[in-house]
């Protein structure tokens, strides 16, 4: 008897960190920023083949917020290009600039967000993927 519950409460142990596991593992997968004043952040980057590239900064606020947003076009990790942009609630900036080939290019957009007091209460930022041209 003995036996069989220390087998019983073994494999219910083994169930048990295995599924721990697997939520953990799928959590993982799924978790996002989470912020305190804004409720989306991202950048986006196209480069057509005649050279223009197509930059753009998206940011949405939470009630009570305002926000600074910075975009920066990269070139090889060195800002070429900025533009900002400001507001509450949810804007963009979407920008057009004409790139060199031989480069590796990035959109870089940075949210300064201003509680009602107009303290900072956070400087996140978004990254486009990189585009080679």
């Amino acid at each position: 008897m003995k036996r069989t519950l220390g087998k019983s409460v073994s494999v219910i142990l083994v169930l048990a960190c295995m599924l721990s596991a697997f939520c953990i593992g799928a959590r993982a997968v799924e978790v996002e920023p989470c912020y305190t004043g804004i409720m989306s952040l991202s950048a986006t980057l196209d480069i057509s083949s005649g050279g223009q590239a197509s930059c753009y900064g998206y940011v949405s606020s939470r009630s009570g917020y305002s926000v600074d947003l910075k975009m920066k076009l990269q070139r090889d990790g060195r800002t070429i290009k900025t533009w900002t942009d400001s507001g509450s609630k949810g804007f963009d900036i979407l920008k057009t600039y004409y790139v060199t080939p031989g480069h590796d290019y990035q959109v870089v957009v940075t949210a300064t967000v201003y509680n009602s007091s107009g303290k900072i209460v956070e400087t996140p930022s978004a990254y486009s993927n990189e585009v080679s041209y």
